[in-house]
């Protein structure tokens, strides 16, 4: 089997049911799918939905319960222990794939047969984002010779493709890792350093949806970095001038975009607006500007802007990691990353 197929399950049935219906359409069927279900209202119409699908898939459609609402880590992760494709992605339920989605992820795979292999990314929803590339490999790379790699990388899972030797290395010896939500960064970077060889492919396959209902608490980020910083600090080379970059990049420049970004086409749905004042509320964007006001003044940052490998490179993203852009702009940031 080719792809392995791990899915976090929304509380919306119609996102699960519209999900397997696109699977059981696809131009290829040489993957299998494991859903991971939390504990919720919906839980008793959602096995329903797989059950009735089951009778499609058989074997390839595997589900994973929790009685309890656990991190997007711990799903993710525990759907490792059974997964069986040569080659592993996450795909989440509020996802629409078009019929050509995994078998051009598949040919992709097989063609490098690297570690990790990274596509364009492309979010959807209540963020609307097309960013451009953000580093260049015209063929498969040795990690070892290029760094560049952690550096920039897109900082979350969703558009990334994991060779089967690389979630079997996965350890549960790592640091204890905080919270997560559908990025799944420190998770992220943790498949990273497990990983050997790498390709970036300019193209987009697939879209990941970023709805109102996602939680975006810099608290949590700001966590997930003190894990991958002791993970970075762990691994066999020196790569800090890699991690400071990837932080900075992802907490000055992404994640203000990310919290403040709200696209048109989700305002005027009245219903959500309840939902963007809690989950994009204007205290979660206080308590990051306070964040990066205290770090745009310490002595640690000056010395990052001055010595840094990627810093001392003039480009979009060093500027804006260099200045200590207004709330009131915060708007406007991810639109000059794209292409």
């Amino acid at each position: 089997m080719k792809l392995t197929i791990i899915s976090s399950i929304t509380e919306n049935e119609r996102d699960t049911s519209s999900f397997l219906k696109d699977l059981t359409e696809q131009d290829t069927q040489d993957f299998e799918v494991i859903l991971c279900l939390n504990k919720s209202s919906s839980t008793k119409k959602i096995f329903s939905l797989i059950s009735e699908y089951g009778k499609f898939f058989g074997s390839r459609l595997k589900v994973i319960w929790n009685y309890k609402n656990q991190s997007v880590n711990y799903n993710i992760t525990s759907a490792f222990r059974i997964a069986k494709g040569n080659y592993v992605t996450i795909i989440n339920s509020d996802t629409s794939l078009r019929k050509y989605y995994l078998l051009k992820m598949i040919e992709h795979a097989v063609k490098y047969d690297v570690d990790v292999l990274e596509f364009k990314p492309r979010l959807i929803g209540s963020t609307r984002w097309k960013p451009k590339a953000r580093i260049e490999t015209k063929e498969p790379v040795k990690i070892s010779n290029r760094p560049d790699v952690f550096a920039y990388t897109f900082p979350f899972i969703l558009n990334k493709i994991f060779k089967k030797s690389v979630i079997q290395k996965y350890e549960k010896n790592w640091p204890k890792q905080s919270a997560d939500d559908k990025l799944a960064v420190s998770l992220n970077y943790q498949l990273m350093l497990l990983s050997r060889t790498y390709m970036y492919v300019d193209s987009r396959i697939k879209r990941d949806y970023f709805d109102l209902e996602t939680w975006i608490n810099p608290k949590t980020y700001i966590n997930n970095f003190k894990d991958i910083e002791k993970m970075f600090m762990n691994y066999e080379s020196k790569i800090m001038h890699e991690y400071e970059y990837a932080k900075n990049y992802f907490l000055k420049v992404f994640l203000p975009g990310l919290i403040t970004d709200i696209s048109l086409i989700s305002v005027r749905n009245l219903i959500h607006y309840k939902e963007l004042n809690e989950k994009r509320s204007k205290k979660f964007i206080d308590e990051l500007k306070l964040y990066i006001d205290k770090l745009q003044k310490s002595p640690e940052f000056k010395k990052f802007m001055d010595t840094n490998n990627y810093m001392l490179l003039k480009n979009t993203e060093t500027d804006l990691i260099k200045n200590n852009v207004p709330i009131s702009k915060w708007r406007t940031i991810l639109n000059e990353l794209e292409e």
